[in-house]
Formats: C-alpha cells, structure tokens, sequence
C-alpha cells in the first residue's frame, strides 16, 4: 500500500528512530507544541513545581519531556496501571489533591470536573495549559483569573517544527511503555477493547508482513 502526499507534510525519521517508535511522533508534537505555548524549551528553562492530570499518552510525554528539561513534575491519574508505567522517573498520585502548590499545571483529560477542580484549587501566579478535549460547556466567574492572577493557554495540534522536535527527542525518551502491547491487524476488536480500559498506554498493530524502512538508491 502507498500513500501520497505533498512533500511538505513528509518528515525523515532518523536513523536511530524505529518505526514503532516514530509512531509516537505526532502525540510528542502535540506536547511540544504546548509547552512551548506554556514557555518552556530545552535550553533554559528555569526548573518550576509542575503538576501533570491525565498519564495518558500526553500526559505520560508530558510528563517525560518536563522531567528531561529539570522541572519538578507530579502526574495524577485514577487509573493505577497508568501512573505504573512511569516507572517511578515521577511523582504521582490517584487522588487530585494539594494542586495550589504547583506553579504550571497541565490538564491532559479533557474532562470538565477535572478542569473545574483545577480552576479552583491553582494557586496565585501559576499557569494552566489545556491539552485536552473536549471539555463541554464550563461555566466560570473569569474574576478569579483575574484576581489571582492566573493564566489559562490553550493548545491544539502541532507544526512542522514542532515534529521535527518531537523527530530529535523520541530517542532520548524511554518510549519502552509505550510498546508492550502489539496486535496483527485482524484482531482489531480485541485491540479496541483493551485501548478503551485504559490500563495500557497504546496499544500497536504490527503488520502483515512486518514493514521495512525503504532504502534509498
């Protein structure tokens, strides 16, 4: 099967990059994306107390890209087998609590009662970045943004540069988490059904017969 495109939608995987890995490209330039918005970049971040809800896929690159930049990340999730698969590199915690001691809060769920809960408790000064979706219709009194002094970003997809980062971080990741479930895509209703427990990270399909990387003449 081939798939065309225009060439500026192409980006060369690197060659310490596997296949299954650079399937993790475009959820990593999500991340990127945001915490680019929130004011964070490799080079000199000055280290914050960071808080991390949702240890989903972005949440858990999140987490995983913070912790590389020096910051201080707890990452909440009720889903214990979630917050297992960050190895211990976090702190973590299946009870939402204590958040006015963060001064960036990421919300990864999308769910409402969680954005409302953080709306309340985020201290003075700090910072939300919304990656999630979809949220619903949330009523807010906007005075306690203002009168706090809080700032509330969105984000949403990601740019070319923002996968050629993701492109250039993926092997310094420990994307092993990530890959320990693989399905051959005739047993596509069992892999669904697992994915939506949410007891695992991703759930992959490998191929039939395995792909290749093509190489060039």
């Amino acid at each position: 099967t081939y798939f065309f495109t225009r060439a500026r939608y192409v980006h060369r995987i690197p060659a310490n990059v596997t296949l299954a890995q650079a399937a993790l490209t475009e959820p990593l330039a999500v991340v990127h994306k945001g915490l680019r918005r929130l004011g964070s970049n490799a080079q000199d971040d000055r280290p914050r107390r960071c808080a991390v809800i949702g240890a989903g896929t972005i949440g858990h690159l999140a987490a995983r890209v913070l912790v590389s930049r020096g910051h201080s990340v707890t990452v909440f999730d009720r889903v214990p087998e979630r917050l297992q698969s960050l190895n211990g590199t976090v702190a973590t915690s299946e009870a939402l609590q204590d958040l006015g001691r963060f001064e960036w809060l990421i919300e990864a769920t999308g769910q409402q009662a969680v954005l409302s809960e953080l709306l309340q408790q985020a201290t003075e000064g700090s910072t939300l970045l919304l990656l999630g979706l979809p949220y619903a219709d949330q009523p807010f009194n906007f005075e306690s943004i203002v009168a706090h002094d809080r700032s509330v970003i969105g984000s949403v997809g990601s740019s070319a540069l923002d996968f050629r980062e993701a492109l250039a971080t993926i092997p310094s990741i420990d994307t092993t988490p990530f890959l320990l479930v693989t399905y051959p895509l005739e047993e596509y209703e069992n892999a669904l059904a697992l994915a939506r427990s949410q007891t695992v990270l991703k759930v992959m399909f490998t191929p039939s017969p395995p792909l290749e990387r093509f190489h060039e003449t």
